[in-house]
């Protein structure tokens, strides 16, 4: 009985009184008997640390005026003077189309050219090489794909040397930190680094990155709070305001499904997942390192909150416009172009992007907020109204059936 395990309490002196003669008792009995005097004692010991109402009453007060003053302490960003316009493309033929626009980065992602490793290294230097003659006045970066290995780092370093050895300058995209400790260029971070707080830039801020893109995950409110908190840090925040959002990238390459199929993708191709229960489509591509990449089939567009960006202080907007055809990427950065110059007024773009768009247009968790987290909440409110009405019925018909 004196045993007390990890607890706080010591035991000196056990007292049993009218305890019959020759009683057998359980080891498991003696157990439960000790463990409740454990618990019951650091109940005891517990309501000794909580303090009286009327002494937690004037800290609260102290901590809610903390944190106002913190707030209040926050240097208010001042609206960017001018946006830069950057663009997403993933093979040459987009590349020459976006070149000749007035885009400030190009981030060309290659990463969907091929279907496997053995083609895309063996040709990944060559394209690029075309790509730099292409964009000769404009920053061409280079998006690395997505859980890169170091077997492939090492590849990629190589091309970059190689590269550098010819004079040729091209900027590195990736979602890993320790990128600029392998290249001495500019160095951006990607959206699958999903930045989401400004502990994320002064992370990224301290290792030297140039530049970082915000999570689609924010909306407006959280978007200016986190350029708010990040205005010491020179890596620069930027908003994707138009594209089929990329959500997630799996190593999963689904070939192994159910009965032994496969899924038989010719590059550049894509399959279509339908998430029944919320309603939502889903566009899976497949790069070179076999890993599978979900967009949003819906596609979002923020032309009109441009203004609304613009005095968050946010200098670079990007569109992204993987897995489109040359002509819907001419008319898309004609009327972005059009919106940017035409800033001040108060006219109306997004009818001009629903008549060139494939799909519906959204304005994704900016202005919506947690779009499934928001239906998944009405669906609760729903099922329990059904549940609550069903126990109404019930419940007056046994009232009918004994009246």
């Amino acid at each position: 009985m004196e045993k007390t395990g990890n607890t706080p309490f010591i035991i000196n002196n056990v007292q049993i009184t009218n305890l019959p003669n020759n009683v057998f008792m359980p080891i498991g009995k003696l157990n439960k008997i000790r463990r409740k005097i454990t618990d019951h004692g650091t109940e005891e010991l517990l309501k000794q640390y909580i303090p009286q109402e009327d002494k937690t009453s004037p800290l609260k007060k102290i901590i809610k005026s903390y944190i106002k003053e913190c707030k209040e302490n926050i240097p208010k960003i001042k609206p960017s003077k001018y946006l830069a316009l950057n663009v997403y493309v993933d093979n040459l033929n987009l590349l020459k189309v976006v070149n000749k626009y007035p885009v400030t980065r190009i981030y060309f992602d290659p990463s969907f050219i091929y279907s496997n490793k053995t083609d895309y290294f063996n040709n990944i230097e060559e394209i690029l090489r075309q790509a730099v003659k292409i964009t000769m006045d404009k920053e061409l970066v280079w998006v690395l794909s997505s859980f890169t290995s170091d077997e492939d780092l090492k590849k990629i370093k190589q091309v970059y040397t190689n590269l550098k050895k010819d004079e040729i300058n091209i900027s590195i995209m990736g979602d890993f930190p320790s990128l600029t400790r392998t290249f001495d260029t500019n160095i951006y971070g990607s959206h699958n680094l999903n930045i989401w707080n400004n502990y994320s830039v002064a992370m990224l801020n301290k290792n030297g990155f140039k530049g970082a893109t915000i999570s689609s995950e924010l909306s407006n409110k959280e978007v200016k709070e986190l350029l708010e908190k990040s205005q010491q840090y020179n890596t620069k925040l930027e908003l994707i305001i138009h594209g089929n959002q990329e959500i997630m990238v799996t190593k999963d390459n689904f070939s192994n499904l159910k009965d032994g199929n496969d899924l038989e993708i010719i590059t550049g191709e894509y399959v279509t997942l339908e998430d029944k229960k919320n309603k939502a489509k889903f566009k899976i591509y497949f790069d070179y390192n076999n890993q599978s990449h979900f967009f949003n089939n819906d596609c979002l567009s923020l032309i009109d909150e441009i203004p609304m960006i613009q005095k968050m202080g946010i200098e670079n907007v990007t569109l992204d416009c993987r897995f489109t055809k040359e002509k819907y990427l001419s008319k898309v950065l004609s009327v972005y172009i059009q919106k940017l110059e035409d800033i001040e007024t108060k006219n109306k773009y997004i009818k001009h992007i629903e008549d060139i768009s494939y799909s519906k247009l959204n304005k994704g968790n900016f202005i919506n907020e947690r779009i499934l987290e928001n239906k998944k909440r009405k669906r609760m409110i729903s099922q329990n109204r059904t549940k609550n009405l069903n126990k109404d019925k019930k419940a007056r018909k046994k009232r009918r059936k004994y009246d």
